[in-house]
């Protein structure tokens, strides 16, 4: 096969036949546009995938942290709020 000739190719956006280089991939500039397109929006995509999976697996393990370190309904009683300390100063003087 000499290295000039073209060859029947398929384009992966339209899926129409075309003549074309061997490393040709689109029929035309429309297709090649929507291809880098579609491409690059794939990318973005799987890199979106990727944070909310690893977002997701962090917040989990605080979460589990977060349960360990408290028993239940001790945070609850230790704390106190404003209106407490408020009326404790009132009483003093």
């Amino acid at each position: 096969m000499a290295v000039d000739k073209k060859v029947l190719k398929t384009c992966v956006v339209c899926k129409r036949k075309f003549l074309g280089w061997f490393s040709e991939k689109y029929c035309s500039d429309d297709c090649r546009i929507e291809g880098t397109r579609l491409k690059n929006r794939n990318r973005q995509r799987k890199g979106r995938k990727v944070l909310d999976l690893r977002e997701g697996a962090i917040s989990q393990q605080l979460g589990e942290l977060t349960r360990a370190r408290s028993s239940p309904g001790s945070h609850r009683a230790n704390k106190t709020n404003g209106s407490d300390l408020h009326c404790a100063r009132r009483r003093r003087s």
